[in-house]
């Protein structure tokens, strides 16, 4: 470090000198893409060819017309001892101190970076050895780090390099050749390092991704570190940035690595940034930010997301920034003059001129304090783009969806009904789902498939409120300290089956009066019946049977519906977030009816058997079984293994059905509260 400060703090002063104006066109070179472009396809490396002729830099005016010694000896002039002091500083780096000295670097350079020599590359290129043996050095120490486990200080050097070699400026292949190799290695201990555990924050990875977007294009720095990193980058950007400002950075660095051809072009995933960045309260300028990104991004890309944004409108992102930008504009407007006068009056009290920023700054912060914080977003089951909802909201969403779900699907769940209840017979009184729903209609009355629609939306209400709504505070306390991206699918399972064994151990008594009110079959005539009504039934069981009797039946009810909500939620959570990530499907209603449709079929699966024994126990008289096993058991001997799974088609159509339309109005609800 004192090899860097000593002469290189004699030089600072100059770093801020007066720059000549004037400037002249620089030396034409013909441009060849970079060798390592050559595995690239003829249309990339034109995109690199255009690329690299749009950054052409005008040559300092007082360096044109200067032969490489004239333009040492005019740098050493301007700067005396820099040259010495890079030299001193690769010769004292160590994989310690290599991340700060690299931060100095960054910090003190730039002014001379923006020199630009006669060969068209910037001067600390031009005059050899230039950087490269300082650069070279730090990945080195680099990839010591990653090899003697210290992740951390491996991941803060390879990125300060990274940072730095970005700050560079070429014109030829040739005088990028060393410095592209420098890159790959960064890339590569970067990759070591998270690949090997090292944890990533979302300021890295937008650091490193402007960095990228920042660098020359004859260096073709793209953002891939791995397959980890890249799965981490994906959860930030489902979960949300932490602040509004992350997202920004993040969302015009993917649009111009994008418009440089250093991405592959993904519709989806720029509606995903844009929607991301519109959950946090964002200035005016932030909003034009984003707007502005939409330069950079490719003609055939605006076209793919135009032809989108006709064939479903809400989801044109255009629309959605311009309105955004009005909102901003207006309440920026109105906090001003209050702003205003704070600043005149601390101008009169300390007799000192206040700048306009500051006036900008203080209007800023008084609109800041008057909007309400955003909770900070985590991905939950039918969490689409958005800020995460407090339990209330999720519990009236849930119940919302649920109900809605319950309703459109319950003739479908009286015909499962029916088929499980019935017994193995040669000549089966219900055939087929829609045979049993034109039975039922038949013989009883098609408000018959309705029965026990009462019970079953305070089901819905209470069952399918608590367990989504506890879903995922459950989910978030059963993750451990530390951990990164999304949780695991165990994590998932077991916050599945907690909140369904917790939700229905309160809803119990609701379900059974639903499934006793659906068993009943039609009377004879002049016969009283036994439930005139959901309440009617509440009392008759209570009256003959006991309140106990209410959670008759509880244990496989547990089961059930413990094993079916894991199964729903991980499910649908684990084929969404495949599916987005696949690139294949955005978060639409495409993606939530396949998710759901897979949902519904994992819980059938799961919990048929279990569904069986518990609506033969729950439409069976008091004592037929003794409990779980012997339900089980003596379903087993009469009926052989397949009875567990009676009436598998309907209760796919009634829980694949369910599910989806469950999923999908959830989705829309959450939205609407959010």
């Amino acid at each position: 470090m004192q090899a860097l400060a000593s002469p290189h703090s004699r030089g600072c002063a100059s770093f801020n000198a007066h720059r000549q104006g004037g400037a002249q066109p620089a030396h034409s070179l013909v441009h060849a893409p970079p060798h390592h472009l050559a595995s690239l396809s003829p249309r990339r490396q034109a995109v690199a060819r255009a690329a690299a002729d749009a950054c052409d830099l005008d040559v300092t005016a007082r360096y044109c017309g200067l032969t490489p010694r004239e333009l040492e000896a005019a740098f050493r002039t301007e700067h005396p001892g820099l040259l010495e002091a890079l030299a001193g500083a690769a010769a004292t780096m160590t994989p310690t101190n290599a991340a700060p000295l690299l931060a100095m670097l960054e910090a003190e350079l730039p002014p001379t970076l923006t020199d630009i020599g006669p060969s068209g590359d910037c001067v600390l290129v031009a005059i050899a050895p230039g950087l490269a043996p300082l650069l070279e050095h730090a990945v080195s120490c680099s990839e010591a780090s990653v090899a003697s486990g210290r992740l951390r200080c491996a991941v803060g050097t390879a990125a300060a390099t990274l940072r730095l070699l970005s700050r560079l400026r070429f014109d030829s292949r040739a005088s990028s050749e060393p410095y592209a190799a420098i890159g790959t290695r960064c890339k590569q201990a970067l990759k070591a390092a998270y690949d090997a555990g090292a944890a990533i924050t979302q300021e890295d990875i937008v650091e490193l991704h402007c960095a990228c977007a920042r660098a020359s294009p004859w260096l073709w720095l793209t953002p891939y570190f791995g397959h980890r990193c890249a799965a981490v980058v994906d959860a930030f950007i489902t979960e949300g940035w932490k602040t509004g400002e992350l997202s920004v950075r993040f969302t015009e660095a993917y649009a111009q690595l994008m418009g440089s051809g250093r991405y592959t072009q993904v519709t989806g995933k720029w509606l995903r940034l844009v929607r991301a960045s519109l959950q946090h309260p964002l200035t005016a300028s932030q909003v034009q930010r984003l707007l502005d990104a939409d330069r950079l991004l490719p003609v055939d890309l605006n076209i793919q997301m135009e032809l989108h944004a006709r064939s479903q409108p809400a989801d044109c992102w255009f629309t959605q920034l311009r309105q955004r930008l009005r909102q901003e504009q207006r309440a920026e407007a109105a906090a001003a003059p209050a702003a205003v006068a704070a600043a005149q009056g601390a101008a009169a009290n300390a007799a000192v001129p206040l700048a306009s920023s500051w006036v900008r700054q203080a209007a800023g912060k008084q609109r800041a304090q008057q909007l309400p914080a955003q909770p900070k977003r985590v991905a939950m089951v039918g969490q689409s783009s958005g800020p995460a909802l407090p339990f209330h909201k999720l519990f009236t969403a849930s119940a919302i969806a649920a109900c809605t779900a319950e309703i459109t699907t319950l003739p479908l769940d009286t015909a499962k009904v029916k088929l499980q209840l019935q017994p193995k017979s040669a000549t089966p009184k219900y055939r087929g789902l829609l045979g049993t729903c034109l039975t039922v209609a038949r013989e009883e009355g098609a408000s018959k498939l309705w029965a026990g629609l009462a019970p079953g939306l305070q089901r819905q209400v209470v069952y399918g409120g608590l367990r989504i709504g506890l879903y995922e505070p459950i989910r978030n306390a059963m993750v451990p300290k530390g951990h990164e991206g999304e949780p695991g699918l165990g994590i998932k399972i077991a916050a599945g089956l907690t909140t369904g064994a917790i939700g229905i151990s309160v809803a119990s008594p609701t379900d059974l009066v639903k499934v006793r009110m659906q068993a009943a079959g039609r009377l004879p005539d002049g016969h009283p019946r036994k439930y005139t009504s959901s309440l009617a039934a509440y009392r008759t069981i209570i009256s003959s049977e006991g309140v106990g009797a209410l959670w008759t039946g509880l244990g496989p009810n547990i089961a059930r519906n413990a094993i079916i909500n894991a199964a729903e939620l991980a499910s649908y959570d684990q084929i969404k977030e495949s599916l987005l990530k696949s690139g294949a499907f955005e978060d639409n209603i495409y993606c939530h009816v396949t998710s759901g449709l897979g949902a519904g079929l994992f819980a059938v699966i799961c919990g048929s058997p279990v569904d069986v024994v518990k609506s033969r126990m729950m439409g069976a008289a008091p004592g037929v079984y003794s409990g779980v096993l012997d339900c089980f058991v003596k379903t087993f001997k009469a009926d052989g293994p397949l009875a567990f799974y009676n009436g598998f088609s309907s209760n796919f159509a009634r829980l694949g059905s369910w599910n989806t339309i469950m999923f999908l109005v959830l989705e829309q609800v959450k939205r609407a509260i959010a």
